[in-house]
């Protein structure tokens, strides 16, 4: 059969070892070894039916869970070891008490919430905002401001090129938002 994608190979089942696949969220999930897809001689495109699809499906599925529990045990020992306990954290992310030691003993859980905890665990400052914006009286356009501000003097300052920590100016010392749009329209969604 040819190729559909560049009409000038012939598609050719291979089993390849190391082949990595796209699934869901996560953009590089090894294939098995054994596993048959049609791959254009070619241009090296790989061809998906219905069937494949299902057959995808099956396989990549257990691992895609295996990952996200990894991902969410690692991102909660991250949390653990910066002093910031999981009944704190529940309730932030509006879970019911308990969830999260479910979660680290194994339980499946959501994309979502294991994509927050690693952000969380990356840079738990974050959660200190992420109270402040629970808040009834939550300014989202001021944290969004001053996160910019931030931005724009962690870039625009000379320490930001070296190891050395500089703390940000006062407030009173940082950019107007229509200077921080000026030099990083680029970074600022409308």
């Amino acid at each position: 059969m040819r190729c559909p994608s560049c009409d000038r190979g012939e598609l050719v089942p291979e089993a390849v070892e190391g082949r990595r696949w796209s699934y869901r969220n996560l953009p590089d999930i090894e294939l098995p070894a054994d596993l048959v897809i049609p791959t254009c001689s070619e241009c090296g495109e790989s061809v998906i039916d219905r069937a494949l699809a299902g057959v995808l499906d099956r396989v990549l599925a257990p691992e895609y869970e295996r990952q996200l529990r990894e991902k969410a045990e690692s991102a909660l020992e991250l949390l653990a070891q910066t002093g910031i306990r999981q009944r704190d954290l529940e309730p932030l992310l509006g879970l019911s008490a308990g969830y999260l030691s479910k979660v680290k003993k194994g339980k499946d859980s959501s994309a979502q919430l294991v994509a927050t905890l690693m952000l969380l665990a990356v840079d738990p400052t974050l959660i200190e905002r992420l109270r402040r914006l629970w808040s009834t009286q939550a300014d989202l356009a001021a944290e969004r401001a001053e996160t910019i501000c931030q931005m724009t003097w962690s870039l625009s300052t000379p320490a930001a090129a070296t190891t050395e920590f500089v703390p940000p100016p006062e407030p009173t010392e940082q950019p107007a938002l229509e200077r921080v749009v000026e030099l990083f329209p680029s970074r600022i969604a409308a």
